[in-house]
């Protein structure tokens, strides 16, 4: 025989089934906030990185600017001047390299706190004007990188040393490294602006 299920009873396996409905969306809830709240320590923890490589990266382009500039012109003024051939010849024909008694670059760029961000998934949780601005400048390092590349392929190649015209070549040279100062101006502001996104600038 059944026996009924008083008021009073009801009234208690209601609340108890209350009480577990509760108490397993409270603990779904603490999941998803403890959850959230180890993302968000991953996240800030990457962008103190990009940061701290953005600031070491604008230190770089800083610090090449002047060099960089300098060089362009010491180029000018041999395209000016009537004995632009003595004044590059060298031992091995022409050397460009004296016009940089430095090198090219003294420092390279880097990229790894930003590759690592992005294997992470970092860039997914960034809001668009933070993500926009990182992106922006180092795409315009790798226009830097790129540049770079290419004057040195130029250095070391044939035009550089044994040029069929020396002019020509001496003035390829000059626009060549002048875009390369343009970029690294680019650079520098891209920089700060990200960093100020980013909230370090």
């Amino acid at each position: 025989m059944r026996k009924s299920l008083s008021r009073r009873d009801l009234a208690r396996y209601g609340f108890e089934a209350l009480l577990i409905v509760f108490s397993v969306l409270l603990a779904l809830w603490l999941d998803e906030l403890r959850q959230e709240r180890r993302e968000n320590a991953y996240l800030s923890a990457n962008l103190e990185q990009i940061a701290s490589e953005m600031r070491n990266n604008l230190g770089i382009v800083e610090r090449l600017l002047p060099y960089h500039r300098s060089i362009v012109a010491e180029l000018d003024r041999h395209i000016a001047s009537a004995g632009l051939r003595e004044g590059l010849r060298g031992e091995q024909g022409i050397e460009y390299m004296r016009l940089m008694p430095n090198g090219l670059i003294q420092e390279f760029y880097s990229v790894t706190a930003w590759d690592l961000a992005r294997q992470g998934g970092v860039t997914t949780r960034l809001d668009f004007e933070t993500g926009y601005a990182i992106s922006r400048a180092y795409s315009s390092q790798a226009f830097v990188d790129n540049t770079i590349r290419s004057l040195f392929e130029f250095l070391l190649g044939p035009d550089a040393v044994a040029p069929a015209d020396l002019r020509t070549s001496t003035i390829v040279l000059r626009n060549r490294m002048a875009e390369l100062v343009g970029q690294e101006n680019a650079l520098k502001l891209n920089y700060e602006a990200a960093l100020a996104a980013i909230g370090e600038g």
